[in-house]
């Protein structure tokens, strides 16, 4: 396989969850309890978004997206290849980490797994985030 392709499945991949993400930093509150982990505070409320997390999350993603979009060449390269591949690698951790959880509410490792989050989780969620790290690891090599 060309790693061509892997690179624009992730690129399109991180551009469509900056754009998710930016719509919820701006105050969207669509798909948000598909997204986020509902868990309940000592005084039995619901904890709100940090919205400060979440732009830095955002751009956080973008800054991801622009490193696969400069590896394709349809963006003109400001990163030489030695600072690329570490870039690469450090996008792989961060999606590994992901992908392995927090051990209560993200994850493979995750501790509560009977919310709609949780499945969506364990399916979807994780999942994709480990073909992420593992094709960016091997895109490195």
């Amino acid at each position: 396989m060309d790693p061509l392709y892997v690179i624009l499945f992730n690129s399109s991949l991180l551009i469509a969850l900056t754009t998710i993400h930016l719509y919820w930093t701006l105050g969207g509150t669509v798909g948000l309890k598909y997204a986020f982990p509902n868990y309940k505070t000592s005084r039995n409320n619901t904890k709100s978004l940090n919205r400060i997390n979440l732009f830095f999350i955002t751009i956080l993603l973008a800054l991801m997206a622009f490193c696969f979009l400069v590896q394709t060449d349809i963006i003109f390269e400001v990163i030489s290849e030695n600072n690329m591949k570490w870039g690469n690698r450090i996008i792989a951790i961060i999606f590994f980490a992901r992908s392995i959880g927090n051990f209560t509410y993200l994850g493979f490792t995750k501790t509560i797994k009977h919310s709609l989050f949780a499945k969506l989780d364990t399916y979807l969620y994780s999942p994709l985030c480990l073909f992420v790290a593992v094709s960016t690891f091997i895109i490195t090599l």
